[in-house]
């Protein structure tokens, strides 16, 4: 059969993440088979910029997918439900899920709430209810994170709004490990995957060709090089060990955060 671009079948693509798991990143190895779908694609189904469990109006929702460009992506934090799987499903959009450790999570929510970080289009990303957590210490702040604090729930009854996606065989879940430990063979998963899974909505069958794949690759992988995402603060795995300590194990067992974690194949 013969092989076809990356672009022929003009895929739409989503690319879903759990908060701090690393979206910017992923998105850099989607750029090379989907363009922007619009100036800020941005397609989130929780308000406070995701770090809420307050859903947006789904009807709201369903009407962006129908905008929805050929050959163009969107970005967002999306929880859970069976309505939106569908919608995505029947929409023929190719949909990726991206998860991290969750002790990595609450690090990485901790120094965001106590930093602000700059996107390259000039916007300040800022954690909502920032005057929440005002004098705190920062074990006292990723403690927050994984217990809940005021409006914010905790880590545990977040991720219980996104598991399920994991459950969506025709979802490439896709770790923020293997982006930083194993980008080439992530790179080569997430591409074959966008390609093939919109095949597969068309009825079709792509194969790509070695060399085509292998450049594709490469130029995902200069692309990352280049584009270092600024919500990257040091760009590694499990660095979470350098900033924990015995308190926050215990509150991160009896928070039931370990279970959770455990799940994933974490602990």
């Amino acid at each position: 059969m013969k092989s076809l671009s990356p672009r022929v079948l003009e895929q739409r693509v989503y690319l879903n993440s759990f908060p701090k798991s690393g979206t910017h990143l992923a998105e850099l190895f989607v750029r090379l088979t989907a363009a922007p779908a619009t100036e800020r694609p941005w397609l989130g189904s929780f308000n406070d910029n995701a770090w809420s469990d307050d859903w947006v109006e789904l009807d709201i929702f369903e009407s962006r997918l129908d905008e929805w460009p050929a050959g163009g992506y969107f970005k967002g934090h999306c929880g859970y439900s069976p309505d939106i799987a569908e919608w995505l499903w029947n929409r023929d959009i190719v949909t990726l899920f991206v998860y991290r450790n969750l002790r990595d999570v609450v690090i990485s929510q901790a120094h965001h709430i106590m930093n602000d970080e700059q996107a390259e289009d000039g916007d300040i990303m800022k954690h909502p209810g920032k005057h929440l957590f005002r004098g705190m210490s920062f074990e006292d702040v990723v403690t927050a994170c994984i217990c809940g604090h005021a409006e914010y729930p905790g880590i545990v009854a977040r991720w219980q709004l996104y598991r399920q996606w994991l459950d969506e065989k025709w979802v490439l879940p896709v770790r923020f490990e293997d982006m930083i430990n194993d980008a080439r063979a992530t790179g080569s998963r997430i591409l074959r995957y966008v390609t093939g899974q919109t095949a597969a909505f068309y009825g079709q069958h792509v194969r790509l060709e070695r060399e085509i794949h292998d450049e594709l690759v490469d130029a995902q992988l200069a692309l990352i090089e280049q584009h270092r995402p600024v919500t990257f603060r040091r760009g590694v795995a499990d660095g979470w060990r350098d900033e924990w300590s015995a308190m926050l194990d215990q509150v991160w067992h009896m928070s039931g955060a370990f279970r959770a974690n455990k799940e994933l194949g974490y602990e």
